[in-house]
């Protein structure tokens, strides 16, 4: 049984249900309706009626409420103190793609510093792909990165926020016609690889225009540099906190076909640093909304 269990069953109880409950933790229906599952198991108790169409909490979930409420309460006291006193010493060992390790990233880690200023950080740069497997594999405890389309089994994903793509070009650039620069301008392209490839290629059908390519780099971060450079163009998402190459580009939003990447932290469930983890998660919201 765990702390984060018992937390989703009291934003169940709060929110009124299963899908509202997950939307407000950042994660699926399925997987909030699998940690219920679990909880029930972990305590040999049945804690919803599942005998409908939506399952519904049973009298003895809704009478333990209060022992569930001080336990969280307990714990989250117990976190509190412990980082008033800066005694958390531990480490923690990131990975992030190189776009979000510009700006988003390292105001989150400044966020989270001065809430932890005992805790040691190792930051990785990778790809989304080599995240996942590094995630998974324990190399590292977690990882901002592109959504997968599949999760993995043993892992689990926080939202931190969506990037829709759109043309971009030089600050200097006044043109404003898609489909003109596209076919007047060289493009800049990511390896075959790249999740970004497969609906750039819809992008392209939807407006009948085949690039000219002749660089190929191998981030996004790189792209958007030589961009900013006037050395082509690229169809990249806007990124969530603006950087200092960002701000140099002219973003022309593409409205059909509409794409969004969608950027969160990928973890491990069973990780021993859930909790540091959770804060590092949190640091985002104060990052955004500032």
């Amino acid at each position: 049984m765990t702390i984060r269990r018992l937390k989703s069953l009291i934003t169940i109880i709060e929110t009124g249900s299963f899908s509202q409950a997950a939307e407000k933790a950042h994660i699926s229906q399925s997987a909030i309706s699998q940690q219920m599952r679990q909880l029930e198991s972990d305590l040999g108790l049945q804690l919803f009626d599942r005998s409908g169409r939506t399952p519904k909490l049973s009298k003895l979930a809704i009478d333990l409420l209060p022992a569930i409420q001080n336990a969280v309460d307990a714990y989250d006291d117990f976190i509190n103190l412990a980082t008033d006193e800066n005694s958390i010493k531990g480490a923690l060992s990131l990975g992030s793609v190189p776009s979000e390790l510009t700006a988003l990233v390292p105001k989150a880690l400044t966020e989270l510093r001065s809430k932890l200023p005992g805790l040691k950080l190792r930051v990785v740069p990778a790809l989304s792909a080599e995240l996942c497997d590094s995630v998974y594999k324990g190399q590292i405890d977690a990882a901002v990165m592109s959504r997968p389309s599949e999760l993995q089994k043993g892992l689990s994903w926080f939202t931190i926020g969506f990037e829709p793509l759109a043309l971009a070009i030089s600050g200097n650039d006044k043109r404003s016609d898609i489909r003109q620069i596209l076919t007047e301008t060289q493009y800049l392209k990511l390896p075959s690889n790249a999740w970004i490839n497969k609906p750039i290629k819809e992008i392209f059908t939807q407006l009948d225009v085949k690039p000219t390519t002749s660089i190929e780099l191998d981030s996004l971060a790189s792209v958007a540099s030589m961009v900013s450079h006037g050395l082509g163009v690229a169809i990249l998402p806007i990124p969530i906190a603006t950087n200092e190459i960002s701000a140099k580009l002219k973003f022309i939003p593409i409205d059909k076909p509409e794409y969004k990447r969608e950027i969160g932290i990928l973890y491990k469930n069973s990780s021993r640093n859930y909790s540091l983890i959770e804060t590092f998660a949190k640091s985002f919201n104060t990052v955004i909304i500032s």
